[in-house]
């Protein structure tokens, strides 16, 4: 099955019999999923006057101009971002002004923030699950911590350079072999995760002295953003280093093969942190301050989006 009927078999276990063990198993595809998401354009924008940048009427739109999610109200008079499996199943009046596509966990995240919300409701017209702020911050704590086991696996001190054998490799190496066959790099990092960089590791030689690492160290979620975008987010292994990579965010469109790797990273005397673009040819560049926490996904989309010329259809 894939991940939406897969999403769909939770839910509907999930309501025949709300055990902890369908719960948990329900949560795990939800945090997972892309969500369609009716939204808005801001006061005063009128989505007719924005025009196409590129021939596919794909559109890469300015701050302001942005749309956001939108809301319905329950007979609570409570507010609720709806989310839905499939975009043909999105129901209201009037029609949505756009359609968007969010990784749960950054839905969960704006959620939280906005004061005026109580949640989110998935498929609000059939199953109609209702996550409330107090579920959705368990759920990010979850994973968050999840983030931080993978990353605190097995600290080991190496080398006090600024850029470490380990660093290297994640900023060097691995955008090497994605570039040389994207597809298939992808592919069997979103299958074999951990054990696949591993095996990337070992043949890469290049006399680099790698530490020894465990393939639970890299954690590994693949999204599908779009319909043929598959954004896969790479949290690595921590290390001791002054310049180090957090994570990193691989990029592939399937229609036209556009791929991008981008690395979320500190840098010692420098608060906060940096977003670098590595291209084919193994030049790397700043491309962003890194955001603020919550939104780090968006804006890698953003900048893949302002690459490529990709984005939202109007």
């Amino acid at each position: 099955m894939g991940k939406k009927e897969n999403l769909e078999a939770a839910m509907n276990r999930f309501l025949q019999e709300q055990s902890p063990e369908n719960q948990i198993a329900m949560v795990r595809e939800i945090m997972s999923y892309v969500f369609f998401v009716p939204g808005v354009f801001p006061p005063g924008t009128d989505p007719k006057d924005l025009k196409p940048k590129n021939v596919g009427g794909k559109l890469v739109l300015p701050p302001e101009k942005r749309p956001f999610p939108a809301a319905i109200k329950n007979k609570d008079n409570e507010f609720f971002v709806p989310a839905y499996l499939d975009q043909a199943i999105i129901k209201g009046s009037p029609k949505p002004e756009v359609i968007l596509q969010m990784p749960f966990i950054a839905m969960a995240e704006l959620t939280v923030r906005n004061t005026q919300m109580t949640g989110i409701a998935i498929n609000p017209f059939s199953q109609n699950i209702l996550l409330k702020k107090d579920a959705l911050q368990h759920m990010l704590n979850d994973f968050k911590s999840m983030q931080a086991r993978a990353a605190g696996a097995q600290k080991k001190q190496e080398t006090k350079s600024p850029v470490s054998p380990l660093f290297r490799l994640e900023t060097e190496i691995f955008p090497k072999e994605l570039y040389k066959d994207s597809r298939s790099f992808m592919e069997r990092l979103e299958k074999e995760e951990g054990a696949f960089l591993l095996e990337v590791m070992e043949e890469a030689g290049d006399g680099l002295s790698l530490p020894s690492l465990d393939e639970d160290q890299f954690s590994v979620m693949a999204l599908n953003i779009r319909d043929a975008l598959t954004l896969i987010r790479l949290d690595l292994p921590e290390e001791q280093a002054k310049t180090k990579a957090l994570r990193a965010y691989l990029l592939l469109n399937e229609d036209g093969g556009n791929t991008a790797f981008y690395t979320i990273e500190t840098e010692e005397g420098r608060q906060g942190t940096r977003i670098m673009y590595a291209d084919p040819k193994g030049k790397r560049t700043e491309v962003s301050e890194g955001p603020t926490e919550g939104v780090e996904m968006t804006r890698v989309l953003e900048l893949y989006d302002e690459l490529f010329g990709e984005g939202e259809t109007v």
